[in-house]
């Protein structure tokens, strides 16, 4: 009985003999992902149709590779003596970008076609160990007065010269501003912010948009007009007038600086602040850098500077904290706080949540009920708690769904050794 072949998908691609278009194929795997290549095979039927000299096919491809894919390649090659075809797994390089001629090619679905410009640019600055911030940025005619004063003030410098400017990194060894030099100058043409209010139906209110200007200028008109909405006067007991905020401004001053630092600027996207009545949402452009997990940015104080010398600059100048540390401080602003600030992740944006200071979620009866339950326990099961109140398994349900999407309960554990936990900024609503 003939043998019939899985379809042709990201990682498997079928051959009925040699020809160069395989070649394309060992270049987008070892752009993209391992895969494997089986000649021999018809790409149609998906069966065995054999080769008339696997050894010679063999030979072939090895050649093939080695004359017609740079850097090189990591595969490997094997016979199948029973249906007579060859086996060609091509691993995922470390050197990337691979190329076949003068194209590097990526896996799109079961086919392969030429890598993006964009792409194809960030993998030789990962490869060359560098960042877009160091490359040389358009032609145009910078000053650099405002990051001269802040200079000043902040760490002393007393003249931004041009071997100042070189060893801070404004400009290359060739005198040439650098892309970081021209997002610290007065003026340039990258993208800058785009700052909206909203009400919680999503209608908008006031909007701003900041570009054209030095990003440390952009920092201060985002906290400016964060003022404008978030900044109240109180009377204190002594009748003194006090500054009160209702979303800690170090917090937001730490987000927006994080997201300039931090974000891809080879993408003509701005960061966009969308300011509610309840939150804040800062969404700045580029998921996380590679070679760090949604864990390990929140957990572990862990940084992989997307911008180096952005980010050694804002570090100096005292607007960042120590590299890793801006979740820690973040957080820190909200101690206490029953709604937290939420980091949410795609593989092209990155957004911080803000929530306004003092909000309590609006609790039913019932749920209130199941929070008492927690008054003398850490952990409580369904079963347990179904016992307690009474409810029904559907109604507890629901209500168990409701309050860990709120954050009032955690989830540990998992089926039928799950238990709930309420949250430590839920104890004030028992």
């Amino acid at each position: 009985m003939t043998k019939i072949y899985p379809r042709e998908s990201a990682d498997i691609e079928y051959k009925r003999s040699v020809t160069d278009s395989f070649l394309k194929t060992v270049s987008a795997f070892s752009n993209t992902g391992d895969g494997v290549i089986l000649f021999g095979i018809d790409d149609k039927t998906r069966e065995s149709c054999g080769l008339p000299d696997p050894e010679e096919t063999y030979r072939q491809i090895k050649n093939k590779i080695n004359g017609s894919i740079h850097p090189e390649p990591v595969y490997s090659l094997s016979i199948n003596d029973e249906d007579h075809t060859v086996k060609l797994e091509v691993r995922k390089g470390d050197s990337k970008p691979y190329y076949y001629g003068q194209t590097a090619y990526i896996r799109k679905g079961s086919s392969s076609v030429p890598m993006s410009s964009l792409l194809l640019e960030r993998l030789i600055l990962k490869r060359d160990r560098r960042s877009f911030d160091d490359l040389p940025a358009p032609e145009g005619s910078y000053s650099f007065s405002g990051f001269e004063e802040e200079a000043r003030n902040r760490f002393g410098l007393e003249q931004l010269g041009t071997d100042a400017q070189k060893s801070l990194g404004l400009r290359d060894l060739n005198g040439q501003v650098t892309v970081a030099g021209a997002l610290l100058a007065d003026k340039n043409t990258f993208p800058g912010m785009d700052l909206v209010v909203l009400d919680n139906d999503d209608l908008y209110g006031e909007r701003e948009k900041v570009d054209g200007i030095s990003i440390l200028q952009q920092l201060e008109s985002a906290v400016a007009f964060f003022r404008r909405y978030y900044r109240r006067e109180a009377v204190t007991g002594n009748l003194q007038r006090e500054e009160i905020f209702l979303i800690p401004e170090s917090a937001f001053r730490e987000a927006v600086s994080n997201a300039l630092v931090h974000r891809t600027w080879d993408t003509p996207s701005d960061i966009v602040i969308r300011m509610f009545p309840d939150r804040i949402e800062i969404q700045s452009p580029g998921g996380l850098p590679d070679g760090i997990s949604e864990y390990e940015y929140l957990h572990k104080d862990l940084s992989v500077p997307r911008n180096v010398t952005l980010a050694t600059l804002f570090l100096r100048l005292g607007l960042i904290e120590k590299l890793g540390t801006g979740v820690r401080r973040i957080l820190r602003s909200y101690q206490g706080q029953y709604r937290q600030p939420d980091f949410d992740f795609t593989p092209n944006s990155m957004t911080v949540i803000l929530p306004v200071l003092n909000q309590k979620p609006s609790l039913s009866l019932s749920e209130v009920e199941v929070i008492r339950q927690f008054q003398d326990m850490e952990t409580l099961s369904r079963a347990e708690l179904s016992t307690s109140t009474g409810f029904s398994r559907s109604k507890l349900g629901l209500i168990l769904k409701k309050l860990v999407e709120n954050k009032v309960l955690a989830v540990e554990g998992g089926g039928r050794s799950t238990r709930y936990r309420l949250n430590p900024n839920a104890e004030n609503l028992k």
